[in-house]
């Protein structure tokens, strides 16, 4: 029973004596086999040339670590045209030769430094008793065996970044079995091409649009069909759509609500609160942005580059675009309010406050049993806001209703109608009423939406028709660049398959990287993402 305990095999060891060193369970332990072979040339050989003693660590037993103290023999070879004259025997299933750890506790540290790392996992294992240095684990990682590779039929391909902007590697999942199968150290097409030719196997490929990969896909792999990636469709649609409205600012001053002026009455002029400096320095912003965008626009018109703008003025290059296109000024768009825990008892404030009740700690102490968990501040802030003068009266303030932020009007073209809100649904209405083009935009954003969500390529050749026919620019070069990848998308509109699960392993990639702090090599890297699946 003892021997079942302590041993790593009973098979081939046999327990000799337990002593307890402080911390320590020391296992006198010998070999039960009476012969062993020649690593060399096979030879079974019976004549024990000597013994010598190993120290070997093994898995805890309860709160002891543990030290097998191994007795192995050397045996004499007793082929006479062997290199070799004696031999250690071997025990594969118990140590490594000249290994001082069991295979056992080997693969247990090597599963912690798979999911933790090297000094992490050196932290985690030292209250388990299997302690051994962070550059220990991770030489166990790197020295572990390279995963199997089962021939792929599905496979998914991405980039991911060392160095955002600068370098990117490769990562290929197999999307039938779900797991990444191999790492890349670059994202060049050569690169790929190498490794696809290697698997004849590979029926289906998913990639973005991205030109090197779908070089790659046609020449590793000419067997194999292209499947473009339906997110990365919606998303150049949306980024056409998101260029258009910015550059049209007639589409965004349409999601200004409109508010009729109430009735002027006598004395409104005296009840109109001054500006905050926040207000102030909001107004002064403007001023400079004006004055960017002005200086943008007349370089533009000299006939500056887009690059040579960004240089001189010190900005980038996305916003010397915006302004260079802008038929005018961008207005800033209006911040969306946030949630707030106060907001289930604005009422109950609102009807207090018209009691004559203007103090702030009485209100939250009335809110509080009624399940308020906010801090006093909150309520403290929203009477400041709200301006209430001494006779309880709210005065008038100077408001600004600005535009809707681009990327969030954008949305409204995209997203299916049964998904808006009535609020999101009336600003849409006010933009298709701009004018035609206007209305020609949401059908053919929608239309293309549609094809994706319903993964049907029927309407395809008509939407790309109407769309390269129609004075809407940049969705005219979302068209024709569909048309050069029109086998690629046609399939994403058949077949199941897309890269969403690439990029959650891209994420999880980005996890383990982030967690070595980006001290890892790629050696490193590659094994801890394969091999912790």
């Amino acid at each position: 029973m003892l021997a079942e305990l302590l041993l790593p095999d009973q098979n081939v060891l046999t327990l000799k004596e337990v002593i307890r060193e402080n911390a320590v369970l020391v296992v006198t332990a010998e070999t039960k086999t009476k012969e062993a072979n020649c690593p060399d040339c096979g030879q079974c050989s019976s004549r024990v040339h000597g013994r010598y003693r190993r120290q070997i660590a093994d898995l805890p037993c309860t709160c002891y670590s543990l030290l097998i103290d191994l007795e192995v023999r050397r045996f004499k070879c007793t082929n006479e045209k062997c290199a070799r004259r004696t031999f250690t025997e071997r025990l594969p299933d118990v140590v490594r030769h000249y290994g001082r750890r069991t295979e056992r506790l080997r693969d247990n540290q090597h599963h912690v430094a798979l999911h933790a790392g090297g000094e992490l996992g050196h932290r985690l294992i030292g209250p388990l008793n299997l302690t051994t240095s962070a550059d220990t684990l991770l030489r166990l990682v790197r020295n572990g065996e390279e995963p199997e590779i089962l021939p792929p039929r599905v496979v998914g391909i991405d980039d991911w970044a060392f160095r955002k902007g600068r370098n990117y590697g490769t990562i290929i999942i197999d999307l039938e079995r779900q797991k990444p199968i191999d790492l890349l150290p670059d994202r060049t097409a050569e690169t790929v091409i190498e490794w696809l030719k290697q698997y004849p196997s590979i029926e289906i490929i998913s990639r973005d649009r991205a030109t090197e990969y779908a070089k790659a896909a046609t020449e590793g792999a000419p067997q194999a069909v292209q499947v473009a990636d339906r997110w990365h469709l919606l998303k150049n649609l949306r980024d056409a759509t998101e260029r258009f409205l910015g550059r049209h600012s007639r589409y965004l001053k349409a999601t200004i609500p409109v508010i009729e002026d109430p009735p002027k009455n006598e004395g409104d002029e005296a009840e109109i609160v001054p500006l905050t400096p926040a207000e102030q320095d909001s107004l002064k912003r403007r001023e400079r942005r004006l004055a960017l965008f002005e200086k943008v626009r007349k370089m533009h018109q000299e006939g500056s580059s887009i690059r040579e703008i960004a240089r001189q003025l010190e900005i980038s290059r996305q916003l010397a675009r915006k302004f260079a296109y802008a038929d005018e000024f961008p207005e800033q768009a209006q911040r969306r309010r946030r949630k707030s825990k106060l907001d289930p008892y604005v009422d109950y404030l609102e009807a207090r406050v018209e009691t004559g009740c203007y103090s702030g700690t009485t209100l939250f102490r009335e809110i509080k049993p009624l399940g308020f968990t906010g801090a006093r501040t909150l309520v403290a802030r929203w009477l400041r806001q709200k301006r209430y003068g001494p006779e309880g009266k709210a005065p008038k303030k100077a408001t600004q209703h600005r535009p809707w932020a681009v990327a969030r009007a954008t949305w409204l073209f995209v997203l299916s109608p049964d998904k808006l809100k009535t609020e999101e649904v009336e600003v849409l209405e006010r933009i298709k009423a701009v004018d035609e083009t206007g209305q020609q935009l949401y059908e053919l954003c929608q239309s293309f939406a549609n094809m994706i969500r319903e993964q049907t390529s029927s309407a395809l050749t008509s939407w790309l028709e109407k769309t390269t026919h129609s004075n809407i620019k940049p969705l005219v070069n979302f068209a024709q660049s569909i048309q050069q990848d029109l086998a690629a998308v046609a399939a994403s509109l058949t077949f199941r398959w897309s890269n969403g699960p690439v990029e959650g392993h891209v994420n999880r990639l980005k996890l383990i990287k982030r967690q070595m702090y980006g001290r890892a090599g790629f050696d490193l890297l590659r094994k801890r993402v394969l091999e912790s699946t």
